[in-house]
Protein backbone atom coordinates (compact mmCIF):
# COMPACT_ATOMS: atom_id res chain seq x y z
CA UNK A 1 0.00 0.00 0.00
CA UNK A 2 2.88 2.34 0.42
CA UNK A 3 3.12 2.95 -3.28
CA UNK A 4 -0.22 3.70 -3.60
CA UNK A 5 0.12 6.46 -0.74
CA UNK A 6 3.09 7.84 -2.32
CA UNK A 7 1.84 8.54 -6.06
CA UNK A 8 -1.43 9.76 -4.60
CA UNK A 9 0.55 12.02 -2.98
CA UNK A 10 2.59 13.20 -6.02
CA UNK A 11 -1.37 13.42 -7.77
CA UNK A 12 -2.91 15.32 -5.62
CA UNK A 13 0.23 18.03 -6.09
CA UNK A 14 -0.65 18.28 -9.06
CA UNK A 15 -4.21 18.64 -9.36
CA UNK A 16 -3.75 21.15 -6.19
CA UNK A 17 -0.93 22.92 -6.77
CA UNK A 18 -0.42 23.39 -10.21
CA UNK A 19 -3.76 23.64 -11.09
CA UNK A 20 -4.03 26.48 -8.72
CA UNK A 21 -1.30 28.21 -10.12
CA UNK A 22 -1.83 27.58 -13.91
CA UNK A 23 -5.75 27.53 -13.82
CA UNK A 24 -6.58 30.32 -11.56
CA UNK A 25 -9.20 31.72 -13.69
CA UNK A 26 -10.50 28.36 -14.77
CA UNK A 27 -13.25 27.40 -12.66
CA UNK A 28 -13.09 23.63 -14.38
CA UNK A 29 -8.76 23.54 -13.43
CA UNK A 30 -8.63 20.86 -10.96
CA UNK A 31 -11.39 18.46 -12.08
CA UNK A 32 -9.66 18.55 -15.67
CA UNK A 33 -6.70 17.79 -14.16
CA UNK A 34 -7.96 15.32 -11.66
CA UNK A 35 -9.97 13.24 -14.50
CA UNK A 36 -6.81 13.51 -16.99
CA UNK A 37 -4.34 12.05 -13.96
CA UNK A 38 -6.95 9.99 -12.63
CA UNK A 39 -6.03 7.14 -15.63
CA UNK A 40 -2.86 7.00 -14.77
CA UNK A 41 -3.64 6.84 -10.98
CA UNK A 42 -5.79 4.23 -11.11
CA UNK A 43 -3.12 2.10 -13.57
CA UNK A 44 -0.52 2.48 -11.25
CA UNK A 45 -3.21 0.84 -8.54
CA UNK A 46 -3.61 -1.67 -10.82
CA UNK A 47 0.15 -3.01 -11.16
CA UNK A 48 0.22 -2.02 -7.45
CA UNK A 49 -2.65 -5.16 -7.20
CA UNK A 50 -1.02 -7.06 -9.74
CA UNK A 51 1.80 -7.37 -7.94
CA UNK A 52 0.75 -10.01 -4.96
CA UNK A 53 -0.17 -12.72 -7.93
CA UNK A 54 2.98 -12.34 -10.32
CA UNK A 55 5.86 -14.48 -10.17
CA UNK A 56 9.39 -12.91 -9.13
CA UNK A 57 10.20 -12.08 -12.74
CA UNK A 58 7.17 -10.63 -13.66
CA UNK A 59 6.49 -9.22 -10.02
CA UNK A 60 10.17 -7.24 -10.41
CA UNK A 61 8.53 -6.13 -13.67
CA UNK A 62 5.60 -4.61 -12.09
CA UNK A 63 7.32 -2.89 -9.20
CA UNK A 64 9.68 -1.36 -11.90
CA UNK A 65 7.59 0.15 -14.06
CA UNK A 66 5.82 2.00 -11.32
CA UNK A 67 8.60 3.29 -10.37
CA UNK A 68 9.19 4.74 -14.10
CA UNK A 69 5.16 5.90 -14.11
CA UNK A 70 5.67 7.62 -10.54
CA UNK A 71 9.07 9.55 -11.64
CA UNK A 72 7.60 10.89 -14.92
CA UNK A 73 4.75 11.50 -13.10
CA UNK A 74 6.66 13.74 -10.75
CA UNK A 75 8.94 14.85 -13.01
CA UNK A 76 6.33 16.35 -15.51
CA UNK A 77 4.46 17.81 -12.67
CA UNK A 78 8.00 19.75 -11.43
CA UNK A 79 8.41 20.99 -14.91
CA UNK A 80 4.66 22.46 -15.69
CA UNK A 81 5.57 24.05 -11.91
CA UNK A 82 8.63 25.44 -12.47
CA UNK A 83 9.22 26.03 -16.42
CA UNK A 84 5.54 26.10 -17.68
CA UNK A 85 5.86 23.47 -20.09
CA UNK A 86 5.87 19.65 -20.45
CA UNK A 87 7.59 17.02 -20.05
CA UNK A 88 8.58 16.10 -23.78
CA UNK A 89 10.28 12.32 -24.30
CA UNK A 90 11.68 13.32 -27.31
CA UNK A 91 13.54 16.51 -25.30
CA UNK A 92 15.53 13.66 -23.11
CA UNK A 93 17.96 13.33 -26.26
CA UNK A 94 18.60 16.98 -26.44
CA UNK A 95 19.42 17.85 -22.81
CA UNK A 96 20.40 14.28 -21.90
CA UNK A 97 24.25 15.24 -22.01
CA UNK A 98 23.82 18.30 -20.04
CA UNK A 99 21.61 17.29 -16.87
CA UNK A 100 24.84 17.05 -14.57
CA UNK A 101 25.34 20.78 -15.70
CA UNK A 102 22.22 22.41 -15.14
CA UNK A 103 21.98 20.17 -11.60
CA UNK A 104 25.07 22.07 -10.78
CA UNK A 105 23.55 24.74 -9.64
CA UNK A 106 21.01 22.75 -7.48
CA UNK A 107 20.82 23.32 -3.69
CA UNK A 108 21.20 20.42 -1.89
CA UNK A 109 17.32 19.54 -1.24
CA UNK A 110 17.08 18.37 -5.05
CA UNK A 111 19.80 15.77 -3.93
CA UNK A 112 17.75 14.90 -1.03
CA UNK A 113 14.78 14.26 -3.52
CA UNK A 114 16.99 11.96 -5.57
CA UNK A 115 17.99 10.13 -2.54
CA UNK A 116 14.32 10.06 -1.52
CA UNK A 117 13.77 8.36 -5.23
CA UNK A 118 15.83 5.79 -4.55
CA UNK A 119 14.68 4.67 -1.49
CA UNK A 120 11.43 4.94 -2.76
CA UNK A 121 12.21 2.29 -5.89
CA UNK A 122 14.35 0.43 -3.46
CA UNK A 123 11.07 -0.28 -1.12
CA UNK A 124 9.05 -1.01 -4.03
CA UNK A 125 11.03 -3.70 -4.95
CA UNK A 126 10.68 -5.14 -0.98
CA UNK A 127 7.33 -4.88 -1.08
CA UNK A 128 4.72 -7.64 -1.48
CA UNK A 129 2.05 -5.68 -3.11
CA UNK A 130 -1.31 -4.79 -2.52
CA UNK A 131 -4.11 -7.22 -1.32
CA UNK A 132 -7.35 -6.16 -3.04
CA UNK A 133 -10.22 -7.79 -4.07
CA UNK A 134 -11.39 -8.97 -7.60
CA UNK A 135 -14.61 -7.35 -7.27
CA UNK A 136 -12.47 -4.05 -6.55
CA UNK A 137 -9.79 -4.71 -9.35
CA UNK A 138 -13.05 -4.83 -11.57
CA UNK A 139 -14.36 -1.60 -10.55
CA UNK A 140 -10.92 0.12 -11.05
CA UNK A 141 -10.82 -0.88 -14.56
CA UNK A 142 -14.23 0.34 -15.13
CA UNK A 143 -13.42 3.46 -13.20
CA UNK A 144 -10.27 4.40 -15.53
CA UNK A 145 -12.23 3.19 -18.58
CA UNK A 146 -14.86 5.76 -17.75
CA UNK A 147 -12.01 8.62 -17.16
CA UNK A 148 -10.49 7.77 -20.62
CA UNK A 149 -14.10 8.61 -22.19
CA UNK A 150 -13.93 11.78 -19.79
CA UNK A 151 -10.32 12.87 -20.62
CA UNK A 152 -11.22 12.95 -24.38
CA UNK A 153 -13.02 16.20 -24.36
CA UNK A 154 -11.35 19.22 -24.73
CA UNK A 155 -12.04 22.14 -23.30
CA UNK A 156 -11.89 25.10 -24.62
CA UNK A 157 -8.70 27.04 -23.51
CA UNK A 158 -5.26 28.10 -24.90
CA UNK A 159 -3.99 26.23 -22.46
CA UNK A 160 -5.78 22.68 -23.26
CA UNK A 161 -1.75 21.08 -23.06
CA UNK A 162 -1.32 21.38 -19.60
CA UNK A 163 -4.90 19.23 -19.22
CA UNK A 164 -3.89 16.10 -20.91
CA UNK A 165 -1.72 13.58 -18.98
CA UNK A 166 1.87 12.81 -19.62
CA UNK A 167 1.33 9.44 -21.50
CA UNK A 168 -0.93 11.37 -23.89
CA UNK A 169 0.72 14.20 -24.58
CA UNK A 170 3.46 12.49 -25.42
CA UNK A 171 1.60 10.00 -27.45
CA UNK A 172 0.20 12.88 -29.37
CA UNK A 173 2.98 14.17 -31.09
CA UNK A 174 1.62 15.97 -34.51
CA UNK A 175 4.25 18.13 -34.54
CA UNK A 176 6.78 14.96 -35.36
CA UNK A 177 4.49 14.13 -38.27
CA UNK A 178 6.10 14.36 -41.62
CA UNK A 179 4.30 15.00 -44.79
CA UNK A 180 3.51 12.69 -47.48
CA UNK A 181 5.52 13.14 -51.30
CA UNK A 182 1.84 13.81 -52.91
CA UNK A 183 1.67 16.65 -50.20
CA UNK A 184 4.77 18.37 -50.67
CA UNK A 185 4.37 18.04 -54.99
CA UNK A 186 1.18 19.18 -54.52
CA UNK A 187 2.09 23.02 -52.65
CA UNK A 188 1.96 25.70 -54.66
CA UNK A 189 2.29 28.27 -52.26
CA UNK A 190 5.20 30.63 -52.17
CA UNK A 191 5.14 33.82 -49.68
CA UNK A 192 4.24 36.85 -51.21
CA UNK A 193 7.17 39.73 -51.12
CA UNK A 194 7.39 43.62 -52.33
CA UNK A 195 10.54 45.16 -52.48
CA UNK A 196 10.89 48.72 -53.08
CA UNK A 197 14.02 50.75 -53.62
CA UNK A 198 15.42 52.41 -50.59
CA UNK A 199 18.65 54.39 -49.27
CA UNK A 200 22.03 51.96 -49.56
CA UNK A 201 22.89 50.97 -46.14
CA UNK A 202 26.78 50.11 -45.51
CA UNK A 203 27.58 50.14 -41.16
CA UNK A 204 31.43 48.94 -41.32
CA UNK A 205 30.66 46.76 -37.84
CA UNK A 206 27.63 45.31 -36.57
CA UNK A 207 26.83 43.59 -33.52
CA UNK A 208 24.07 41.55 -32.40
CA UNK A 209 23.98 40.99 -28.62
CA UNK A 210 21.82 38.17 -27.84
CA UNK A 211 20.09 37.97 -23.98
CA UNK A 212 19.06 35.01 -23.19
CA UNK A 213 15.44 34.63 -22.15
CA UNK A 214 15.19 38.39 -22.10
CA UNK A 215 11.02 38.95 -21.38
CA UNK A 216 8.71 42.20 -21.70
CA UNK A 217 7.67 41.06 -17.96
CA UNK A 218 11.16 41.96 -16.58
CA UNK A 219 11.27 45.57 -18.17
CA UNK A 220 8.97 48.57 -17.12
CA UNK A 221 10.12 50.14 -20.61
CA UNK A 222 8.46 47.48 -22.78
CA UNK A 223 5.27 47.12 -20.43
CA UNK A 224 6.43 44.92 -17.67
CA UNK A 225 5.74 44.98 -14.23
CA UNK A 226 9.47 44.45 -13.06
CA UNK A 227 12.21 46.52 -13.15
CA UNK A 228 15.06 44.02 -13.48
CA UNK A 229 16.71 45.27 -16.67
CA UNK A 230 17.14 49.03 -15.97
CA UNK A 231 19.85 49.68 -18.06
CA UNK A 232 18.65 48.10 -21.09
CA UNK A 233 15.81 49.81 -20.73
CA UNK A 234 17.55 53.16 -20.42
CA UNK A 235 19.74 52.25 -23.64
CA UNK A 236 16.74 51.11 -25.49
CA UNK A 237 14.67 54.70 -24.65
CA UNK A 238 17.59 56.48 -25.88
CA UNK A 239 17.99 54.60 -29.28
CA UNK A 240 15.44 52.83 -31.87
CA UNK A 241 13.35 50.78 -29.59
CA UNK A 242 11.12 48.19 -31.32
CA UNK A 243 8.26 48.02 -29.52
CA UNK A 244 6.57 45.16 -30.78
CA UNK A 245 8.70 42.75 -31.52
CA UNK A 246 8.52 38.42 -31.52
CA UNK A 247 10.65 35.64 -31.22
CA UNK A 248 9.77 32.97 -33.33
CA UNK A 249 10.39 29.89 -30.82
CA UNK A 250 11.00 28.88 -27.71
CA UNK A 251 14.41 27.88 -27.49
CA UNK A 252 17.66 29.47 -28.46
CA UNK A 253 18.28 27.87 -31.85
CA UNK A 254 15.22 28.48 -32.47
CA UNK A 255 15.69 31.99 -32.54
CA UNK A 256 19.66 31.59 -33.97
CA UNK A 257 18.25 29.84 -36.54
CA UNK A 258 15.31 32.64 -36.87
CA UNK A 259 17.94 35.70 -37.46
CA UNK A 260 20.43 33.83 -39.08
CA UNK A 261 18.71 32.55 -41.66
CA UNK A 262 16.05 34.99 -42.21
CA UNK A 263 13.22 32.88 -41.54
CA UNK A 264 11.37 31.56 -38.75
CA UNK A 265 12.16 27.94 -37.70
CA UNK A 266 9.21 25.43 -37.36
CA UNK A 267 11.14 22.26 -37.90
CA UNK A 268 10.65 20.63 -34.93
CA UNK A 269 13.70 17.78 -33.30
CA UNK A 270 15.93 17.43 -36.50
CA UNK A 271 16.94 13.57 -36.16
CA UNK A 272 19.76 12.78 -34.22
CA UNK A 273 23.15 10.78 -33.88
CA UNK A 274 23.33 7.29 -32.66
CA UNK A 275 24.57 8.66 -29.44
CA UNK A 276 21.10 10.34 -29.00
CA UNK A 277 21.86 14.16 -29.46
CA UNK A 278 19.98 16.18 -31.88
CA UNK A 279 21.96 17.77 -34.08
CA UNK A 280 20.95 21.50 -36.01
CA UNK A 281 23.34 20.62 -38.77
CA UNK A 282 21.14 17.81 -40.06
CA UNK A 283 18.59 20.84 -40.71
CA UNK A 284 17.68 21.11 -44.78
CA UNK A 285 18.87 24.71 -45.15
CA UNK A 286 17.08 24.98 -48.63
CA UNK A 287 18.62 28.88 -48.90
CA UNK A 288 22.00 30.61 -48.07
CA UNK A 289 22.31 31.37 -44.91
CA UNK A 290 22.60 35.56 -44.42
CA UNK A 291 25.94 34.63 -42.73
CA UNK A 292 26.88 33.63 -46.39
CA UNK A 293 25.48 36.56 -47.85
CA UNK A 294 27.50 38.67 -45.20
CA UNK A 295 30.82 37.12 -46.15
CA UNK A 296 29.98 37.62 -49.95
CA UNK A 297 30.14 41.30 -49.02
CA UNK A 298 33.10 40.86 -47.38
CA UNK A 299 32.03 40.86 -43.97
CA UNK A 300 34.47 38.81 -41.24
CA UNK A 301 31.99 36.77 -39.00
CA UNK A 302 32.16 35.83 -35.46
CA UNK A 303 30.12 34.18 -32.94
CA UNK A 304 31.49 34.74 -29.18
CA UNK A 305 29.09 32.75 -26.25
CA UNK A 306 30.11 31.77 -22.60
CA UNK A 307 28.77 28.34 -22.90
CA UNK A 308 29.20 25.62 -24.98
CA UNK A 309 28.75 24.97 -28.46
CA UNK A 310 29.27 21.49 -28.77
CA UNK A 311 25.33 21.34 -27.46
CA UNK A 312 23.04 20.32 -30.46
CA UNK A 313 26.05 20.77 -32.61
CA UNK A 314 25.95 24.13 -32.59
CA UNK A 315 29.83 24.69 -33.51
CA UNK A 316 29.36 22.42 -36.82
CA UNK A 317 26.05 24.42 -37.89
CA UNK A 318 27.54 27.75 -37.40
CA UNK A 319 30.52 26.86 -39.14
CA UNK A 320 28.12 25.65 -42.35
CA UNK A 321 26.45 28.70 -42.45
CA UNK A 322 29.34 30.66 -42.38
CA UNK A 323 31.05 32.05 -39.58
CA UNK A 324 34.59 32.13 -39.72
CA UNK A 325 35.62 32.79 -35.97
CA UNK A 326 33.79 30.99 -33.03
CA UNK A 327 34.48 31.45 -29.31
CA UNK A 328 32.91 29.57 -26.51
CA UNK A 329 33.34 28.29 -22.71
CA UNK A 330 36.75 26.04 -23.75
CA UNK A 331 38.26 29.11 -25.06
CA UNK A 332 38.17 30.60 -21.20
CA UNK A 333 40.95 30.19 -18.68
CA UNK A 334 40.00 27.07 -17.24
CA UNK A 335 41.01 28.35 -14.11
CA UNK A 336 37.35 30.37 -13.83
CA UNK A 337 34.01 29.18 -12.22
CA UNK A 338 32.07 27.63 -13.94
CA UNK A 339 28.13 28.08 -13.85
CA UNK A 340 25.35 26.45 -15.58
CA UNK A 341 26.09 24.53 -18.82
CA UNK A 342 29.96 24.97 -17.45
CA UNK A 343 29.41 28.84 -18.59
CA UNK A 344 31.85 31.56 -17.30
CA UNK A 345 29.71 34.45 -15.73
CA UNK A 346 28.51 37.46 -17.62
CA UNK A 347 31.12 39.71 -16.55
CA UNK A 348 33.63 37.75 -18.24
CA UNK A 349 32.01 37.00 -21.36
CA UNK A 350 31.27 40.63 -21.96
CA UNK A 351 34.72 41.84 -21.28
CA UNK A 352 35.97 38.94 -23.20
CA UNK A 353 33.68 39.72 -26.09
CA UNK A 354 35.12 43.74 -26.17
CA UNK A 355 38.79 42.72 -26.20
CA UNK A 356 37.91 40.91 -29.25
CA UNK A 357 35.99 43.10 -30.82
CA UNK A 358 37.54 46.19 -30.02
CA UNK A 359 40.75 45.31 -32.04
CA UNK A 360 38.73 44.46 -35.13
CA UNK A 361 39.21 46.65 -38.09
CA UNK A 362 36.89 47.01 -41.84
CA UNK A 363 33.95 44.96 -41.95
CA UNK A 364 32.95 43.00 -39.35
CA UNK A 365 30.10 40.86 -37.99
CA UNK A 366 29.96 39.38 -34.51
CA UNK A 367 27.60 37.56 -32.20
CA UNK A 368 27.46 37.80 -28.33
CA UNK A 369 25.62 35.25 -26.67
CA UNK A 370 25.38 34.72 -22.71
CA UNK A 371 23.74 32.22 -20.73
CA UNK A 372 23.67 33.50 -17.14
CA UNK A 373 19.98 34.68 -17.60
CA UNK A 374 18.66 30.95 -18.78
CA UNK A 375 16.57 29.02 -16.31
CA UNK A 376 17.21 28.73 -13.17
CA UNK A 377 18.53 31.97 -13.22
CA UNK A 378 22.09 30.70 -11.46
CA UNK A 379 24.57 34.19 -10.59
CA UNK A 380 27.25 34.66 -8.80
CA UNK A 381 26.77 36.90 -5.39
CA UNK A 382 29.54 37.72 -3.27
CA UNK A 383 31.50 34.58 -4.78
CA UNK A 384 28.75 32.81 -4.28
CA UNK A 385 26.45 31.02 -6.58
CA UNK A 386 22.40 32.10 -6.00
CA UNK A 387 19.40 31.40 -8.05
CA UNK A 388 17.69 33.99 -8.46
CA UNK A 389 15.70 35.34 -11.77
CA UNK A 390 15.33 38.94 -10.48
CA UNK A 391 19.54 38.82 -9.55
CA UNK A 392 20.23 36.95 -12.62
CA UNK A 393 18.90 39.79 -14.62
CA UNK A 394 19.73 42.95 -12.78
CA UNK A 395 23.65 41.20 -13.12
CA UNK A 396 23.52 40.79 -16.36
CA UNK A 397 21.64 44.37 -17.56
CA UNK A 398 24.81 45.41 -15.87
CA UNK A 399 27.43 43.80 -17.48
CA UNK A 400 25.49 43.55 -20.91
CA UNK A 401 24.46 47.51 -21.01
CA UNK A 402 28.52 48.18 -20.14
CA UNK A 403 29.37 46.25 -23.30
CA UNK A 404 26.67 48.11 -25.19
CA UNK A 405 27.92 51.65 -24.38
CA UNK A 406 31.70 51.24 -24.76
CA UNK A 407 30.74 49.47 -28.49
CA UNK A 408 28.40 52.41 -29.05
CA UNK A 409 31.57 54.61 -28.61
CA UNK A 410 33.56 52.43 -31.14
CA UNK A 411 30.68 53.00 -33.96
CA UNK A 412 29.16 49.94 -34.02
CA UNK A 413 25.73 48.96 -35.33
CA UNK A 414 24.17 47.17 -32.48
CA UNK A 415 20.86 45.07 -32.29
CA UNK A 416 20.32 43.77 -28.81
CA UNK A 417 17.46 40.67 -29.11
CA UNK A 418 16.39 38.24 -26.51
CA UNK A 419 16.56 34.96 -27.94
CA UNK A 420 13.11 34.03 -26.85
CA UNK A 421 10.44 34.56 -23.65
CA UNK A 422 11.56 32.93 -20.40
CA UNK A 423 10.52 29.52 -19.57
CA UNK A 424 8.22 31.41 -16.51
CA UNK A 425 4.51 31.64 -15.85
CA UNK A 426 2.65 34.20 -17.93
CA UNK A 427 1.74 37.05 -16.21
CA UNK A 428 -1.90 38.28 -16.24
CA UNK A 429 -0.46 41.55 -17.83
CA UNK A 430 0.90 39.39 -20.54
CA UNK A 431 -2.15 37.17 -21.46
CA UNK A 432 -4.78 40.19 -21.36
CA UNK A 433 -2.67 41.82 -23.98
CA UNK A 434 -1.72 39.34 -26.20
CA UNK A 435 -3.56 36.36 -25.60
CA UNK A 436 -2.05 33.09 -26.99
CA UNK A 437 1.20 34.71 -28.35
CA UNK A 438 2.03 36.33 -25.00
CA UNK A 439 4.82 33.48 -25.04
CA UNK A 440 6.57 34.71 -28.02
CA UNK A 441 6.44 38.65 -27.09
CA UNK A 442 10.36 39.78 -26.26
CA UNK A 443 12.09 43.26 -26.11
CA UNK A 444 14.62 44.72 -28.94
CA UNK A 445 16.30 47.35 -29.98
CA UNK A 446 19.14 48.96 -32.03
CA UNK A 447 21.96 51.50 -31.60
CA UNK A 448 22.53 53.12 -34.74
CA UNK A 449 23.83 56.58 -35.45
CA UNK A 450 22.68 58.07 -32.43
CA UNK A 451 19.06 57.89 -33.78
CA UNK A 452 16.35 57.70 -30.94
CA UNK A 453 12.73 55.80 -32.13
CA UNK A 454 10.30 54.54 -31.12
CA UNK A 455 8.69 51.91 -33.85
CA UNK A 456 5.74 50.22 -33.35
CA UNK A 457 5.65 48.25 -36.37
CA UNK A 458 4.97 44.61 -35.20
CA UNK A 459 8.41 42.34 -36.37
CA UNK A 460 9.82 38.94 -35.54
CA UNK A 461 13.47 38.05 -35.29
CA UNK A 462 13.47 36.56 -38.67
CA UNK A 463 13.66 40.25 -39.87
CA UNK A 464 16.29 41.41 -38.05
CA UNK A 465 19.12 40.28 -40.05
CA UNK A 466 17.39 40.07 -43.26
CA UNK A 467 16.16 43.49 -43.39
CA UNK A 468 19.71 44.85 -42.65
CA UNK A 469 20.94 42.68 -45.72
CA UNK A 470 18.55 44.59 -47.64
CA UNK A 471 19.06 47.83 -47.03
CA UNK A 472 23.02 47.08 -48.22
CA UNK A 473 21.29 45.79 -51.48
CA UNK A 474 19.59 49.11 -51.57
CA UNK A 475 16.05 47.05 -50.78
CA UNK A 476 13.40 47.52 -48.69
CA UNK A 477 11.06 44.10 -48.81
CA UNK A 478 8.21 43.38 -46.64
CA UNK A 479 5.53 40.71 -47.70
CA UNK A 480 3.71 37.40 -46.13
CA UNK A 481 6.45 36.66 -43.80
CA UNK A 482 8.61 39.95 -43.70
CA UNK A 483 8.77 42.57 -42.18
CA UNK A 484 10.75 46.19 -43.76
CA UNK A 485 12.68 48.81 -40.70
CA UNK A 486 14.59 50.22 -42.82
CA UNK A 487 14.14 53.47 -43.54
CA UNK A 488 12.82 53.66 -39.86
CA UNK A 489 10.43 56.05 -40.62
CA UNK A 490 8.89 54.31 -43.39
CA UNK A 491 8.36 50.94 -41.51
CA UNK A 492 5.95 48.09 -42.93
CA UNK A 493 4.96 44.87 -40.95
CA UNK A 494 4.92 41.71 -42.07
CA UNK A 495 0.99 39.94 -42.99
CA UNK A 496 1.96 37.22 -40.61
CA UNK A 497 4.13 36.88 -37.34
CA UNK A 498 5.19 33.14 -36.60
CA UNK A 499 5.73 31.60 -32.84
CA UNK A 500 6.54 27.44 -32.51
CA UNK A 501 5.85 26.80 -29.31
CA UNK A 502 7.32 24.82 -26.28
CA UNK A 503 4.30 24.63 -23.89
CA UNK A 504 2.10 22.68 -26.57
CA UNK A 505 4.51 21.31 -29.82
CA UNK A 506 1.85 20.58 -31.92
CA UNK A 507 0.81 23.70 -31.70
CA UNK A 508 1.74 26.75 -33.87
CA UNK A 509 1.16 30.49 -33.02
CA UNK A 510 0.15 33.52 -35.47
CA UNK A 511 -0.42 36.95 -35.22
CA UNK A 512 -2.02 37.48 -39.22
CA UNK A 513 -3.41 40.71 -40.21
CA UNK A 514 -3.79 41.56 -36.69
CA UNK A 515 -5.90 38.26 -35.34
CA UNK A 516 -4.23 35.88 -33.38
CA UNK A 517 -4.46 31.95 -34.82
CA UNK A 518 -3.11 28.55 -33.49
CA UNK A 519 -2.55 26.09 -36.26
CA UNK A 520 -2.78 22.38 -35.47
CA UNK A 521 0.16 20.19 -36.70
CA UNK A 522 -0.54 16.87 -38.01
CA UNK A 523 1.07 16.82 -41.84
CA UNK A 524 -1.06 16.78 -44.54
CA UNK A 525 -3.62 17.16 -41.69
CA UNK A 526 -2.30 20.23 -40.94
CA UNK A 527 -5.46 22.57 -40.05
CA UNK A 528 -5.97 25.89 -38.33
CA UNK A 529 -8.43 25.25 -35.00
CA UNK A 530 -8.33 28.60 -33.10
CA UNK A 531 -9.27 32.28 -34.16
CA UNK A 532 -10.18 33.95 -37.38
CA UNK A 533 -10.28 31.88 -40.24
CA UNK A 534 -6.90 32.73 -42.11
CA UNK A 535 -5.84 30.04 -44.74
CA UNK A 536 -2.49 31.86 -45.00
CA UNK A 537 -1.38 31.00 -41.65
CA UNK A 538 -1.43 27.46 -42.74
CA UNK A 539 0.28 27.93 -45.81
CA UNK A 540 2.82 29.22 -43.79
CA UNK A 541 3.44 26.70 -41.75
CA UNK A 542 3.20 23.95 -44.53
CA UNK A 543 5.80 26.46 -46.89
CA UNK A 544 8.02 26.64 -43.66
CA UNK A 545 8.09 22.76 -42.36
CA UNK A 546 8.06 21.67 -45.96
CA UNK A 547 11.04 23.13 -46.32
CA UNK A 548 13.50 22.57 -43.12
CA UNK A 549 11.98 19.24 -42.62
CA UNK A 550 12.41 17.71 -46.04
Amino acid sequence: MFPVIIFLIAYLFKVVVVGQSFYAGDTESYLRIATNDGVILFTFILLAIAVRNLSLPWSLLAKGTMFLIFLLYVVDAFIIYWFKTRLYISDYDKYASDIHLAMSGMGWQYYAFLLFLFGLFYRFMMSKGVKVGRQVAVLLVVTMGSLMVVSNAKPNSVRNVFYVNLFKVNINDGYRERYSDSFIAGLSYEPTVLCKPSKVITPEKILIVVIESWSNYHSQYFGGEENWTPHLDELASQNVALKRFYANGFSTEDGLYSMLMGEPMLANSPIGKLNGINDLSLLENQRQSLIEELNDKGYATHFITSGSLDFVNKATWLTNIGFSKLIDQADFSQDLERYLFSSVNDEILFERAYDEISVLNGKQFVVVENVTTHAPFVVPVDGESVISEERAFNYTDKYAARFIEKAKDDNWMIIVVSDHRAMTQLTDLEKRTEGIMASSRVPAFLVWNDIQFELDTTMQQSDLLSGLVNAMDGRSCYGDLQSAYIPIEQAKSAECIVHKRGDDRALISLKCEGHNVNVQLSGDDTRQVEGVEMPLAVNIVNYLRVRQMH
